[in-house]
């Protein structure tokens, strides 16, 4: 092979190489951005179910104590027309939820108790929302419990903090179509709405990256008000 042919040899090897390099980098850019844009929507998803479980866990919390409970507050949540739920807000005075629940007692003889004495003792259930100083809202529970006598014991009131970080949660009742008078006779009325959103932040991009989940629940009243309360 002359000296001539060994130049133009090495000349067109370098080519290929220079080539393949090329194809390369572009078979390993475009590997980089699939894996990229995998671990995006798997990290987003993973985000999303931790806020939708958050979620869950407060409507499970809720389901319980409201199937649990035996009267509903005639104020609280408020009534609202379909399609009025929207113009409602957090911080509304009457944004709250408040409920009765009764243990019967059943080892007294009711015909044996004395004055105003009753054979079931009652808890008020309140759920309210407070803005916290990260703007966010947390839910809380407070349970008043009351005596036999039906006098509340205020020293035995519980708070606990339910949950943090919504950046809204609102209580609602719908007004029966066309109904007007005492709300407490509607039957639909017993069924007890709440909206929720949440916000969370990918910590792995702080400040640019925030996923949010909203969600809409119902539960009914099951319970029933003793005789004579």
């Amino acid at each position: 092979m002359t000296r001539k042919n060994r130049i133009a040899r090495a000349a067109f090897s370098l080519l290929e190489l220079m080539i393949g390099i090329v194809i390369l980098a572009l078979l390993f850019g475009g590997a980089f951005r699939l894996l990229s844009t995998g671990m995006t929507g798997s990290r987003e998803a993973m985000q999303n179910h931790f806020i939708n479980d958050d979620m869950q866990k407060v409507v499970d919390f809720l389901t319980n104590d409201i199937h649990e409970s035996s009267a509903l507050s005639k104020r609280f949540p408020p009534f609202v027309a379909q399609g009025d739920e929207w113009g409602l807000k957090t911080d509304g005075e009457a944004n709250k939820l408040v409920l009765t629940k009764v243990q019967f007692d059943f080892r007294k003889d009711f015909r044996a108790l004395s004055g105003q004495e009753k054979f079931y003792t009652k808890s008020q259930i309140t759920y309210r929302v407070e803005k916290g100083p990260d703007q966010t809202y947390a839910l809380f529970r407070e349970c008043l419990p009351f005596d036999a006598f039906g006098k509340p014991l205020p020293l035995q009131k519980v708070q606990k903090t339910l949950a943090e970080g919504f950046d809204e949660f609102v209580f609602f009742r719908y007004k029966e179509p066309g109904g007007v008078g005492d709300q407490d006779k509607i039957p639909s009325a017993r069924g007890i709405f709440f909206r929720m959103k949440m916000t969370n932040q990918d910590k792995n991009a702080p400040g640019t990256t925030r996923y949010t989940a909203n969600m809409i629940s119902s539960v009914q009243l099951r319970g029933s008000e003793p005789e004579g309360y």
